[in-house]
């Protein structure tokens, strides 16, 4: 049986997923001053709760680390023990900040073995840890800046739990923020390095690149473009400034980070507004939009969003359409002294873009919020 063009694109689509082994984000790990602090300012601010802890007596030699979740999103937040250790060198160096970004892999050796034969530097080769009654299999790889990739397999069919940690018994008010997961994780670079990241992520991690935006405002810009996994439960959105008059808000992120990181995290949230609401309410700042850009985004909603607008102005969400769907989106100020690391907030509502008129309307926001400080 002869296959028409778009039932083989269909065909080679659905092999590659299946054949996809990195499956998710499995966790998320800061480097910060202090480790508790940051945990409790993400439940009491952002509402996560806090599930484990690992110290010394739990088995890790070199850190203590809280570990919080919400809905799929999990993060640890790890301090030093020792101002002689590389933790502490990389937090005097950047600032609270992600280090580790690690994927639930199907096939570790795989993944790693790939990773490694496209040029990624080695920072453990695949080992099996054991814990108590936990059996996991790690390796970790350099990627860009100072960040790194962690591979991690699991048992089947077993809950989610890191080794040398203990359940951190957290009996106080909990917060509904409403976020449900990680939709992506936004990397800036250094002018110039936007396509060499991207052959690395494509070669070394078999992402493809799924959307290109370059950006231009009155004073700056930025190249951008996204990366993803076959199953698009991995989404990198990588940034470089672009040439231009000003220091752009991604100059200000790499000068001020110490180079290329991860600038920010969204949070997939299934009520924006509820979960702005409640941000705002626990004290999380976010930019200002201008009237404007309201009155510009009036014409293309469907009649249902247009009842909503009033509110998204009021809170300073930003909605997006196309054919299918609508985009809202709200972004913090940064959540540290140095204008590096920020958290947004997106609802999907049957769109998988990321809102053309919104990127910009973003860039030219922070760029004021840089102007008034």
């Amino acid at each position: 049986m002869l296959l028409n063009q778009n039932s083989s694109l269909d065909e080679l689509s659905n092999r590659k997923i299946k054949n996809c082994t990195l499956q998710e984000i499995d966790h998320i790990e800061f480097y910060v001053t202090d480790a508790y602090e940051s945990a409790i300012f993400y439940k009491s601010s952002l509402g996560f709760n806090i599930i484990a802890y690992g110290n010394k007596q739990t088995g890790l030699n070199d850190k203590v680390s809280y570990i919080v979740e919400q809905g799929s999103i999990r993060f640890i937040f790890s301090s030093c023990l020792n101002i002689e250790s590389s933790l502490y060198k990389h937090v005097l160096a950047h600032d609270n900040g992600v280090k580790n970004i690690a994927f639930l892999s199907s096939n570790i050796e795989a993944d790693y073995d790939k990773a490694v034969k496209h040029g990624v530097q080695i920072v453990l080769e695949p080992t099996q840890v054991e814990s108590q009654d936990l059996k996991t299999k790690i390796a970790s790889v350099t990627c860009f800046g100072d960040t790194i990739h962690t591979f991690i397999q699991r048992e089947r069919n077993k809950e989610w739990r890191m080794p040398f940690y203990k359940p951190f018994q957290d009996n106080k008010l909990k917060i509904d923020a409403g976020l449900v997961g990680i939709d992506h994780i936004a990397i800036a670079l250094e002018k110039g390095q936007l396509n060499t990241w991207e052959e690395f992520y494509h070669n070394a991690f078999n992402f493809q690149q799924t959307h290109r935006e370059d950006v231009y405002t009155e004073y700056s810009g930025m190249n951008s473009l996204v990366m993803s996994n076959p199953k698009g439960t991995i989404k990198f959105p990588l940034v470089e400034p672009a040439s231009s008059d000003r220091k752009s808000q991604i100059d200000s992120y790499l000068e001020s980070y110490g180079g290329a990181g991860v600038q920010h995290i969204a949070f997939l949230s299934e009520d924006i507004i509820k979960t702005t609401q409640v941000l705002k309410n626990n004290g999380i700042e976010f930019l200002t939009i201008p009237n404007s850009y309201y009155d510009n985004a009036y014409q293309s909603l469907p009649d249902a969003y247009k009842q909503k607008l009033p509110i998204l102005k009021d809170l300073g969400i930003l909605v997006d359409t196309d054919q299918k769907g609508v985009l809202m989106q709200i972004f913090s100020k940064p959540l540290q002294s140095r204008p590096t690391f920020f958290i947004e907030i997106i609802q999907r509502d049957n769109i998988q873009g990321f809102g053309s008129n919104n990127i910009k309307a973003l860039f030219e926001a922070i760029e004021r919020d840089q102007l008034s400080n």
